[in-house]
């Protein structure tokens, strides 16, 4: 794996629904999404919060306004 492609998710796995993708997507305007807006699509969708590195990852969406300020 290069280090160009080490973020991207390789395929979509089962779990994640067209719901998912399109309810994320509306939240993401512009491709980006802040960490708390992430933590309560997780919370309202329950999606483990680990999981939503994944999800970015999947549908290329950016982490903004970090609270533990590391993005």
């Amino acid at each position: 794996m290069s280090r160009e492609n080490m973020f991207e998710a390789n395929k979509r796995e089962e779990w994640v629904t067209p719901e998912i993708e399109e309810g994320l997507n509306q939240v993401a305007k512009g491709g980006e999404i802040t960490c708390s807006q992430a933590t309560e699509f997780a919370r309202n969708q329950k999606i483990p919060l680990k999981n939503m590195k994944y999800l970015m990852d999947l549908f290329k969406i950016k982490l903004s306004s970090c609270q533990l300020g590391c993005f």
